[in-house]
């Protein structure tokens, strides 16, 4: 049987050996054969159709997205004397730009990927500050000066610890997601960082009564909205040049001419 099988393999050419021995027309000819199937042209316009889809849903979220972020901080910058009274509306704008961003206009725009955790984190996350006031509501008004200092102090430290797990899981999904391009997918990590960072300087050069501590209350101020600002023109650039991959690789058409001149 052994030396059947050897024979057998002597006479019986491999795929390798027979694709060696293939004419090198061959091939441009099986696959023009391949393209002009209607089955294959169902797919390609399939994939072309689903890429598509895709593209206009990141597009619509991250343009709409960043939008509302760009607006939260135009409301914070103007929302002084007449205006003071719009000044909630910051709030609003910011939690509407995460639950877009977080959800998606179309699954394909979810920065999360719409994972459970991800998505849910950043929900939560930038819905944080509207819920101040249930917060701060905790604080009894009968105590005595000295222990309602103290519990509004354990309150905001409570606040302060859920709202900074809430956004490193958030930004640590966003990243691992990928779904942003790179490196910008880390862009809410760098955010988190810089946000106490420009909070806690300012505050340093205000108390320091130098002459920049105007400086250092502008810092603090509006430091932060600094970084919101940059994830919002993030959202609409990023937004404005998502584009479907197939547009940037040759369609049905161009292939099959390709091939067929390669046929000639």
């Amino acid at each position: 049987m052994a030396a059947e099988t050897t024979a057998d393999r002597r006479k019986t050419p491999s795929a390798e050996r027979r694709m060696r021995r293939m004419p090198s027309s061959v091939l441009p000819l099986t696959l023009a054969t391949v393209v002009r199937s209607p089955r294959y042209r169902d797919q390609m316009s399939d994939d072309a159709d689903a890429e598509a889809e895709a593209a206009s849903a990141r597009r619509r979220t991250w343009v709409i997205g960043g939008i509302l972020l760009l607006l939260s901080v135009l409301v914070l910058g103007v929302a002084r004397g007449p205006l003071a009274a719009i000044a909630p509306a910051k709030d609003w704008l910011f939690a509407a730009a995460g639950v877009i961003f977080a959800v998606g206009l179309g699954r394909a725009g979810s920065v999360t990927g719409r994972g459970i955790i991800g998505t849910a984190s950043t929900i939560l996350c930038v819905i944080a500050p509207l819920t101040q006031a249930f917060w701060f509501g905790l604080v009894p008004d009968s105590l005595d000066p000295h222990a309602e200092e103290d519990l509004w102090t354990l309150v905001l430290m409570a606040y302060l610890a859920v709202a900074t797990v809430l956004a490193l899981i958030s930004v640590f999904c966003i990243g691992l997601a990928a779904v942003i391009p790179s490196p910008w997918h880390w862009a809410p990590a760098w955010v988190m960082v810089w946000t106490p960072v420009a909070y806690l300087a300012g505050l340093f050069v205000f108390s320091s009564q130098s002459p920049e501590a105007s400086l250092g209350a502008y810092l603090a101020s509006y430091g932060p909205a600094a970084g919101t600002a940059f994830l919002g023109i993030l959202g609409v650039v990023l937004g404005l040049r998502a584009s479907p991959a197939a547009s940037e690789s040759p369609g049905v058409g161009q292939t099959l001419g390709g091939l067929e001149s390669s046929d000639r």
